[in-house]
């Protein structure tokens, strides 16, 4: 998505996510993702162009790990109203629960 990174935090198992706010106001959370350097708060994304980050090691955590859950990128997009949808079915994800900020905030 093109836009600016508006936050890089932690998501609640400790593994980090960066999210982008793009110029109409969508959201995307790309967790269990780890931003290279010159990923920062601020810094503008191009679709198809800029490289975020690598897919984190979700071997780190243990209901993961147990779990056998592959290392991949999660993806979660809301609209500017903070309605979260699905780009692929082109459609709303109703009775869904609300999309927790980052836990931490990495200050970049």
């Amino acid at each position: 998505m093109t836009g600016q990174v508006e936050r890089i935090g932690r998501t609640e198992t400790g593994l980090s996510l960066v999210q982008v706010r793009a110029f109409d106001g969508t959201i995307a959370r790309e967790l269990y993702v780890d931003p290279i350097p010159s990923i920062a708060k601020g810094v503008e994304v191009k679709a198809g162009e800029t490289v975020i980050g690598r897919a984190a090691d979700l071997s780190t955590v243990k209901e993961y790990a147990s779990a056998g859950v592959p290392n991949h990128v999660h993806v979660d997009y809301t609209d500017r109203n903070g309605r979260r949808f699905d780009p692929f079915m082109n459609a709303y994800i109703e009775n869904a629960p609300p999309v927790a900020d980052a836990k931490h905030d990495a200050g970049k």
